[in-house]
């Protein structure tokens, strides 16, 4: 029911944390953020909110409409995303203006590093901290594969 209520808000809505919402699911992702495209949302925070390949599929549809405005992601805390799913989340946002994204505590391996590294070159010239505390296990490989396509 929040969705509609959010629809209102999409022309002066800045800033949405939506913080440790883990049991909403793909649907209700999909309608809480359906009114939010086309409007001025800078800041979106998805930390902790088990997202899933349903969910991230659910929530890439929407963020797409939204990637004229959004500069700050979060996706903190959220390790069961596969590389397809972290595919999904961030091609969609292929040509955004995005200055900061957070992949902390993710739970990063080779695969899905490789899949973020994919994606960053299309984010590179807008792009000002990504963030990745706490991926211990991401072996150097992975970070090399991630972390180039941000180079030159």
């Amino acid at each position: 029911a929040i969705g509609p209520e959010l629809a209102w808000f999409n022309l002066c809505l800045r800033k949405l944390d939506l913080a440790g919402n883990g049991s909403i699911s793909s649907y209700g992702w999909s309608a809480m953020l359906h009114g939010l495209g086309g409007g001025v949302l800078e800041e979106i925070n998805f930390r902790g909110c088990s997202l899933d390949q349903a969910k991230a599929t659910a929530i890439g549809a929407k963020l797409a409409a939204s990637k004229t405005s959004l500069s700050t992601v979060t996706f903190r805390r959220n390790s069961h995303l596969s590389a397809n799913d972290w595919d999904v989340l961030l091609g969609v946002l292929d040509g955004a203006a995005l200055e900061i994204i957070d992949f902390s505590a993710c739970d990063l391996d080779e695969e899905k590093a490789a899949a973020i590294g994919a994606n960053l070159p299309a984010l590179k010239d807008s792009l000002r901290k990504l963030d990745l505390e706490g991926n211990r296990d991401l072996p150097a490989a992975g970070w090399s594969t991630m972390l180039h396509g941000l180079g030159g």
